[in-house]
């Protein structure tokens, strides 16, 4: 007996397919690329996931290293700091402040890595002021 039933796509390539399904059978989730940096899924699979209450994974919320990589030696800007103490809780509240995202995976097999993403889990998420301000800095790099 199967309780869940979910789908997984990491390609953009794929989202047509992930479109039809979650139109055609309403899985329990639907596990998607989703970062800051590449935003393709929050304009096509969390409206139709909201609609049809499927809930939402998001994989790949560093965009596989570029984020960190695009902001290395770079201070956390002051205004963001009321709501993330790192970049990498800075990139994971993006999206955990997206209402339609039920949890996301950072995948890492660093115990420190680990534990300053758990910070993603406390403390205010961006509002969605600060959420576009958040791209604008991301699409500024």
């Amino acid at each position: 007996m199967c309780r869940y039933v979910g789908i997984t796509s990491t390609s953009h390539g794929a989202f047509a397919a992930v479109e039809a399904i979650l139109g055609r059978e309403k899985p329990d989730f639907v596990q998607i690329d989703y970062s800051i940096d590449d935003r393709e899924a929050e304009r096509r699979i969390l409206p139709l996931a909201a609609e049809v209450k499927t809930g939402v994974l998001t994989a790949v919320p560093f965009g596989r290293g570029r984020l960190f990589r695009a902001v290395r030696d770079r201070p956390l800007p002051d205004w963001a700091k009321s709501f993330a103490g790192s970049w990498a809780q800075f990139f994971l509240k993006y999206l955990l402040g997206d209402q339609r995202v039920t949890a996301v995976i950072p995948g890492t097999a660093d115990a420190a890595h680990m534990t300053d993403n758990l910070g993603a889990m406390r403390g205010a998420l961006p509002d969605p002021d600060q959420r576009r301000q958040m791209v604008q800095f991301v699409e500024s790099l």
